[in-house]
């Protein structure tokens, strides 16, 4: 079977747990010596046209039952750039079924956390307007607009997964989709996550449960070796629904009652501020996302995105609404960030559309 884009399909496989003793920088080390010909990938002047995803920019994900499923580019000034329909392999579409997060590879393709029950790993690729979709058994999240985070380094993708039914949709964890090889497997499957972020610290940082007590923790992981590092603790003052990390390891939450909070890597309240002031009504925390020049970009349920700074300035409300939308975001990562480096030529593996269960 051939995909959109002309390659070969390859059966999914499990992978089992990478041996390797190595650091997360030490592969990000080994990764490095494609820099070069990843920034000609971003540099070259034929990628000016037809669509490209322009580093620095905020890429936004939208979407709601009966209304159009959008993943939409924008300057950090607010000024629209471009849009994409984001389709689903799933016919008649249920209502549940959403787009969530959305990520950006080095490589310049778009990868949206497509779904609720029935998610799949779809991939825009921007230049030629074509989408490639892959799931994973027993994928799945709560229907809750705040669940459904995604994150990549390197050759991986990492995506939240929750237990919602029966058979393999009891299982929980984190799946991480390796987009060189085309597997993909499940680990941390003690928890059940609401979001997970890849810290500007090379890291990988899992925030759970859901319910009353949504995000109060984090266990942090080695993206490579899926080594389990440390257990974060926040405490019981607060919910908290997304997670993002600075190069230094201070946390950056989003709350449901609109506050964005920054905390200390030994889970020491520094500061927070509160966005409600901005948009009454519509300032419950959805998401947040960091740039590497320090950015700090939240969004709410209902159509509003706000941006700060990693100081927690007065915050200000982004001039685009989204008529009242859940919204995730992310910043397409520039050429030599930490978030670029990584396998350049990557395969993603489509595989057939499944029922719905």
């Amino acid at each position: 079977m051939i995909d959109h884009w002309g390659n070969r399909l390859v059966p999914r496989q499990s992978e089992g747990k990478m041996a390797s003793h190595y650091s997360v920088r030490d592969e990000l080390r080994c990764f490095a010596v494609l820099l070069m010909a990843a920034r000609s990938v971003w540099l070259a002047p034929e990628a000016a046209h037809a669509g490209m995803l322009n580093p620095g920019n905020i890429l936004i994900s939208t979407g709601q039952p009966f209304q159009p499923r959008t993943l939409s580019e924008y300057t950090r000034a607010g000024q629209f750039v471009q849009s994409f329909t984001i389709p689903t392999p799933l016919s008649p579409l249920p209502t549940s079924e959403i787009p969530r997060d959305v990520v950006v590879t080095p490589d310049g393709l778009a990868h949206v956390y497509n779904g609720t029950f029935d998610p799949f790993l779809s991939t825009l690729n921007p230049m030629s307007l074509t989408w490639s979709h892959r799931d994973h058994p027993g994928w799945t999240t709560i229907a809750n607009t705040t669940y459904g985070g995604i994150a990549t380094i390197g050759q991986y993708i990492f995506a939240t997964d929750n237990d919602t039914g029966s058979g393999d949709d009891r299982l929980m964890g984190v799946v991480r989709f390796d987009l060189v090889n085309g597997t993909s497997e499940r680990f941390a499957d003690t928890i059940e996550p609401i979001d997970l972020n890849m810290g500007l610290d090379g890291l990988l940082y899992v925030q759970y449960p859901g319910g009353s007590s949504s995000g109060r923790s984090v266990e942090v992981y080695d993206p490579v070796t899926l080594t389990h590092i440390r257990h974060v603790f926040f405490g019981l003052e607060d919910e908290h629904r997304s997670i993002a990390v600075s190069a230094t390891g201070d946390f950056y939450l989003a709350d449901p009652n609109g506050d964005i909070e920054r905390w200390a890597p030994n889970a020491t309240l520094i500061s927070r501020v509160n966005v409600c002031g901005l948009a009454p009504t519509r300032c419950l925390l959805s998401d947040i996302d960091i740039a590497p020049d320090g950015t700090v970009i939240a969004t709410s349920t209902r159509g509003r995105i706000f941006t700060t700074d990693l100081n927690l300035s007065p915050p200000q409300l982004f001039p685009t609404t989204f008529q009242d939308k859940p919204l995730f975001v992310t910043f397409v990562p520039e050429p030599g960030s930490a978030a670029f480096l990584g396998v350049v030529t990557i395969a993603v593996v489509s595989r057939p559309t499944r029922r719905r269960r």
